[in-house]
């Protein structure tokens, strides 16, 4: 019963901040992209192999270098690997306040930055997600059809029943191609 009460509470904190966010909004293509944010889950080590894979393709593929991530481990403790860095925001259990959202100081690295475009990489609806999510001033948001996380996406990508990163992530990039192309 306090762990609904708790999730509600930090459900309707998260809504104020969605509806008090007041970013410009735009269709941005990829190529036109400068700020690239990525948030993702980090369940696995394979994962996060697959989105510092996806990372490096926009470095050297796209030519965008300023891409930062911020990763939710759901773990107590951070192992050694997952360090935070410049570019890098890692956040654990440990990070969140009593209603399960990350406490300010952990993630105001990641939202300082104005993205061209944010991309979610979670199928998640984990709270802190949710958080960095409505609290992003990002031009522009793409992430996973999940009933519960669509408010916060100008470009929702439908993968079906297939919760795989892989073809999200393909999915996401061939949009981001096609999107507001210049002529």
């Amino acid at each position: 019963m306090l762990s609904y009460i708790k999730r509600k509470v930090a459900e309707f904190q998260i809504n104020r901040i969605t509806k008090n966010n007041k970013r410009i909004r735009e269709f941005v293509n990829i190529s036109d992209a400068f700020q690239i944010g990525i948030i993702a889950e980090i369940d696995k080590k394979e994962t996060y192999r697959i989105v510092e894979d996806f990372k490096d393709y926009l470095r050297t593929e796209e030519d965008i270098h300023h891409i930062h991530s911020f990763y939710y481990v759901p773990l107590n403790t951070l192992s050694t690997e997952y360090q935070n860095t410049q570019w890098k925001t890692f956040i654990s259990l440990q990070d969140l306040n009593f209603w399960g959202l990350p406490r300010k100081s952990h993630v105001e690295t990641f939202l300082n930055r104005t993205y061209d475009i944010v991309i979610d990489l979670s199928f998640s609806t984990d709270l802190p997600i949710l958080y960095v999510l409505s609290a992003s001033r990002a031009r522009m948001r793409v992430g996973p059809f999940i009933p519960l996380k669509n408010i916060y996406f100008d470009l929702i990508i439908n993968t079906g029943e297939d919760k795989n990163i892989k073809l999200l992530i393909q999915t996401i990039l061939t949009m981001l191609l096609v999107v507001n192309q210049k002529q």
